[in-house]
């Protein structure tokens, strides 16, 4: 069975009206210290529609796998809007938290959304 792009749009646009949160992307950037040298800033790109949830680390699956290279288990799954920009490196400011971006999950043909996989900040 195909999905015809009609139908496509229409899920797309009803798995957007069901991210009940907002959360915030932030871009890592250096900017001139005015010295010769460079300072580490993190500029807010977007305030966007969002939904948060944990991972089961189920053995050998994508987020276990990427929370063994990251050195944690205890990662979460941001579901976006399925044209979200983001790429691992990003970060998601949500509910005063700071999560790093380390995996994105966009690949596939009938995406209705963008899956961010992140580990908190400490």
């Amino acid at each position: 069975m195909s999905l015809t792009m009609r139908e496509l749009i229409s899920m797309r646009q009803t798995a957007s009206l069901i991210l009940p949160s907002i959360c915030s992307i932030s871009v890592h950037t250096l900017v001139p210290d005015g010295q010769g040298g460079q300072t580490e800033t993190w500029t807010t790109t977007a305030n966007i529609p969002c939904k948060m949830s944990t991972t089961l680390g189920r053995s050998g699956d994508q987020f276990t796998r990427l929370g063994e290279m990251h050195g944690t288990h205890h990662l979460v799954i941001f579901g976006l809007k399925y044209d979200q920009a983001i790429t691992p490196g990003n970060r998601i400011v949500f509910s005063g938290d700071t999560y790093e971006v380390v995996g994105v999950d966009d690949s596939h043909d009938w995406r209705v959304l963008t899956t961010a996989i992140a580990k908190l900040v400490k």
